[in-house]
Formats: C-alpha cells, structure tokens, sequence
C-alpha cells in the first residue's frame, strides 16, 4: 500500500505485504505467509496479524488493539512508533542503525524463551518509551553489543532469562519484576537501575561489571547468586549505597596469589552484606597457600557463611576492620603419615592407600586413581583363571586371564586335558577308549584286555606272546589255549589236542594206580585196538564200546585198579568216538606212545593226591565235555 486509506473489514490472506505510505484500518485479521514490511505510514486495525516470515519495520506506525504474531525475523531498521499493540517476536530479531521501537499507551512485546534479540544500536534501546509506555517481556535473551547506553526510558521490563551485556550499558528507567534471570555483564559494561521498584528473586549476577541502583530505586533481592569473572577470573561489582545486598551463594575460583582480578575472584559490594548463612564454592586451579580476598563491602557485614565447598585446606576469615572475607588455604593435615594429606589423599586414615601406591586386588581405590582392581591398568597381584569351555570345573592351560575375582566360564585350575569334552578330566574314570580321560599322561592303564598272538589263524592264541589293547589287533585272539601256533589243524577240540590231552590223563592215571603191568597193557591193547562198529557219536555204539571194555578190563585186573581201569577206557573210548578217532593208524599210533611213556621212570616224588585232583579236573574240563557231546 502506498497512499490513501483502505478499511479491512473481514480477513485477507497475502503472499506478502508492503506498507509504504497511507493507512490501513479495520478489524479483518491478516495472514501473511510470508514477509511484511513497514516503511511508511500507519497500520491501524484492530485485527491480528500472522506473519509467517520476517517484520520488517523502518518507520511509520504500528496501532491497535490487536495482537502481531511474528514467526520469523524481527528487525528494527529505523525509529517506528508502536501504540497499544502487542508484538510476539517469536523468531527473535535485531536492530540496526537506529532502528528502534517507541512504545507507549499499553503496547506489549514479548521475547519467548529460547529465542534471542540482539541490540546493535548504539544510542537507545530498541524499546524506548514515552510514559506510560507499556510493557516488555524478555523470556528468553537479550544481547547487547554495541557501545553506548541502551535505555529502556518508559516501559515496565520483566526480565526471566538470559541478558548479556557485552559492550555499553543497559539503564532500567522504570519498574521490573525480575526472577530466575542470568544478567552477565562484561568488563567496562553496567546495567543500572534509575528509578522505579526493582525486584531480583533467585536471579545470577557474574561477569566483570557491574550493577548500579541509583538512590530512587527501590530494590528487592533474594536468593541471589553472584559468580564474578567470565572464563577466568574477575571482579563484579554490586553497587547501592546503605543497601544490604543479600548473598546466598558466591561462587569463586582461585588460581594464583597474583591478587583480586587477576589470580582470584572478588565481588565487590558498595553497600552492606547479609550472608544470610550462604554457601562459598570454591575452584582451585592451583592456587599456593596463603590468603585470598574473596569478598569486600564498604558498609557492615551481616552473618557468616554456613558452607564451604572447596578442597581441603580452605577456610573462611572474617575481617570487619578491613571490611574483607578471606580464603585461606593451608596444607591439610596428613593423618596417616604416609606422606600425603587428606587434600589429595584419596583416604587419609589408612597409610597403605595414597597416590602412587600399588594397586592390589582388595575392592579398594590404592593409588587413589579413581580406579578399583580389575578397571586400573597398573593392578598387580590378580589371580590367573582359566576358560572351563566344557563346564566340568577344570580349565584350559593354553586360554587364561588375569583378574581379581573369578570371571564367568573360567577356573582356578588348569588341569583339563580335552576342555572340549566334559567327560575327560583329572579324576573322570578311565574307559577303553584309547584316550586318557582322567589327564594323568597314560591312556587306557588298568582297562586293556590281554589278546595272544594267533600265528596259525586258528582262532586260538599263544599264551607266551600278548599284546594289551582295547581291541585285539592284527594277528591276535582273545583266547590263548593254542598247545601248537604253528600248526593251523592244532588248537582246542581238534584231533590232535585230544589225543594229546587223552594221552596225558591216561599215562598219570596208570601211574597213580600202578597199573601198567604188561597184563594191564594187553588189556589196553585189545580195547585200543578194539574196532568199533559204528561211527561216532552214536549212542549204540557207545553203549557197545563201554560193555566191551567192561568184560575185557574184569577178565584180568584185579580189585580196586579194575573200576579206575573202566572209568580210565571209557574217558579214552568216548573222545575217540566223538572227534572219530578210531582208525587203526590213530589207535596204533596212540598205543606206543602210551608204551613209550610208561617206560619211563614212574613218578613217585609226585603227590598222588594233588595229581589226581589235577587230572580229575582236566578230565572233567576237557574230556567230559566232549563226552557230554557224544552222549
């Protein structure tokens, strides 16, 4: 718009809008979705506006009753005047040159928490008012850079967030309300307050300035914190002639003797203090011993502090005659006597715990580190532990760990031989297997069986060669009753073996009896040489065979050798029938052995009675059965 006046009677949505000239009045509402620029001219309406950009404002007028919503960007470019409306800077905003609003007559803007409005004039401030100039709102920050005073003339100021005066000063011409703010003033810059009623509630003060109150002001404070210094160290400056500034907390760091300012932190109160029982916090960055300004005031002191957070060491005097607190700081006392105190003795009633110390496995910080056994790396003293991978409580020599307390899947020990299979372990009881399950070094001791050697492979081993094993091997059985290993038609239940075997019963029988007279060898010769009728086994031919030799061995042999006689020939017949033994070569053949033998010395130094015991079984093991066969 560039001329005349337009009345808005209902609400218009622009792209943008232009005031450069003119007026604009009504009640519509204005959407604007994007920018809206004030040159020249009045706007007047009553409406609200929405303004999805940026607020452009570098003369004319803004009025009405209501309400500018600004999305973007604020910015005053030059002197606007501002009447009864409120302005919401919701995208924060800036001046430039002598861009300012002038308020007045109820006007309300408002500065939202965590957006920031930057002061770049260098005459007044952005909102300078006539009387009854409205109010300002500052929730979220206020900067001011520039140099030069901003003032705030008319309009009541109620400050709850964050100004930073970093060049000039801000004057406070007329009341504020004033709680949870941060005022942070840099050296060479102030924020005063000339008139009105000023009330600080739980408010910070730090930096380098100062605050000044004039004489007319009424102040209020409480529970007020001052942090002199900004990235250093520094001194504030609190100024009100006969007012008692209240301190509930001082927080100051201490780095070097080099005095207030430069190696310490100082507040500095033109007027009285009340310590209220407040706290002092204290940074030390290395300060020597000695004494260290904290706090001077030009009028009385009223109180002490009541808490002192700081190394050990540090301690509060009160000096009223210089009108001075001091921090003085001492070696702290060495209570155990090894050599460090308690300031930086992580604990000063045990002498084996102090820094440097060696760090042992005991849940306790040694060399005051900040670090507990296993998490410090100079530990000394832990336990070796090894992986138990097969959870049968014996470990893995070749996987271990160092630790003070046994970690989860290790052991103490490390005595398992295969910690892959939970069946082998020291103590596991050793099997067949042709594995060394209990870890003693030796495999399969105590559990093989004896195999003899099979020369002839005729399932019949030799008793003087053997091999222990968990299986028989190549060329060995498991039975070792071979009487010839070379020859593969000798072994247990052949023929040979049995006429070996008959051989022997027969030849100690005659000898315990006495009965190899020649009378007695013509009765064994008509009964070996004897032919049998039938083949064998058959129970006929038995049956015949045991009455012949019956009637032959009763014809001749006298009482009592004629019945060992008859049980002697049926113990020859009955094998001979079984493994067909009777052929005239095998009856001859066996008759002069017999002779031979019987020729030969009788055995007297034997004793009857264990040989009879003797042979009596062999002929029950060896002759019976084949005889049990037969039958």
């Amino acid at each position: 718009m560039h001329d005349g006046t337009m009345t808005l009677g209902q609400d218009l949505t622009l792209p943008t809008y232009r005031h450069l000239g003119g007026i604009l009045n009504g009640t519509g509402n204005f959407t604007v979705l994007d920018s809206v620029q004030l040159t020249n001219g009045t706007i007047e309406n009553n409406g609200t506006w929405n303004i999805g950009g940026s607020l452009t404002c570098s003369g004319g007028n803004l009025s009405g009753s209501g309400s500018m919503n600004v999305t973007g960007v604020t910015r005053l470019l030059n002197t606007t005047y501002l009447f009864y409306r409120t302005i919401n800077m919701n995208g924060g905003g800036y001046t430039e040159a002598n861009g300012r609003f002038y308020v007045h007559g109820g006007c309300q803007i408002n500065l939202p928490s965590g957006k920031t409005f930057t002061i770049l004039t260098s005459g007044y401030a952005p909102w300078h008012g006539w009387t009854a100039g409205g109010t300002i709102s500052v929730a979220g920050t206020l900067i001011k850079n520039g140099p030069g005073q901003a003032h705030f003339v008319s309009p009541i100021v109620n400050m709850s967030g964050n100004v930073v005066v970093n060049q000039g000063s801000i004057d406070l011409q007329n009341p504020g309300t004033h709680s949870s703010l941060a005022m942070k003033v840099l050296l060479g810059t102030y924020v005063a307050s000339f008139n009105g009623s000023h009330s600080f509630t739980n408010c910070l003060f730090e930096g380098n300035g100062s605050y000044y109150a004039a004489p007319a002001t009424t102040l209020t404070m409480s529970g007020m914190t001052y942090s002199p210094g900004i990235a250093g160290v520094g001194v504030f400056a609190m100024e009100k002639s006969g007012f008692n500034f209240p301190i509930t907390y001082l927080n100051v760091d201490v780095n070097s003797n080099a005095g207030p300012g430069t190696g310490n932190d100082k507040l500095h109160v033109i007027g009285n203090v009340t310590l209220n029982a407040g706290t002092v916090n204290v940074t030390d960055g290395g300060a020597p011993y000695g004494n260290y300004t904290i706090l001077s005031y030009t009028g009385t002191r009223t109180g002490t502090f009541s808490t002192l957070n700081a190394p050990l060491g540090y301690s509060i005097i009160y000096d009223d005659g210089l009108k001075t607190v001091i921090l003085n700081k001492s070696a702290p006392p060495d209570n155990d006597n090894d050599g460090y105190h308690a300031g930086i003795d992580c604990n000063d009633s045990d002498p084996e715990i102090y820094p440097g110390a060696n760090e042992i496995c005991n849940s306790l910080d040694d060399d005051c580190d900040g670090l507990i056994d296993d998490n410090d790396p100079g530990i000394t003293g832990q336990s070796t532990w090894y992986v138990d991978t097969d959870n049968d409580g014996y470990g893995d020599a070749n996987d271990s760990v160092l630790a003070c307390n046994q970690p989860i899947g290790y052991v103490a020990n490390a005595d398992d031989c295969d910690d892959e299979n939970p069946n082998i372990h020291p103590g596991a009881i050793e099997t067949c297997n042709e594995t060394d399950d209990d870890c003693d070094g030796l495999v399969d001791e105590g559990v093989q069986s004896t195999y003899y050697e099979d020369a002839d492979q005729d399932g019949y081993g030799n008793s003087g060669v053997t091999h222990l094993a968990c299986s028989p091997p190549a060329g060995f059985v498991g039975i070792a009753d071979d009487c010839d290993d070379l020859n593969g038609s000798v072994f247990p239940g052949a023929a040979e073996c049995v006429i070996s075997l008959m051989m022997t019963v027969t030849v100690t029988l005659m000898k315990m009896y006495n009965l190899h007279s020649l009378q007695m060898l013509m009765a064994m010769d008509t009964v070996i040489l004897h032919p049998l009728p039938l083949p064998a086994p058959h129970p006929p031919a038995l049956c015949q065979t045991m009455m012949t030799v019956m009637i032959l061995t009763q014809i001749s042999i006298p009482e009592p050798q004629k019945y060992v006689t008859l049980w002697m020939m049926i113990a020859m017949v009955c094998p001979m029938m079984a493994y067909n033994l009777h052929s005239t070569q095998t009856m001859t053949e066996m008759d002069m052995a017999i002779r031979e033998t019987l020729s030969r010395p009788v055995l007297h130094h034997l004793d009857l009675s264990t040989m009879h015991l003797t042979v009596t079984t062999r002929i029950q093991t060896s002759i019976q059965e084949p005889l049990k066969l037969a039958i």
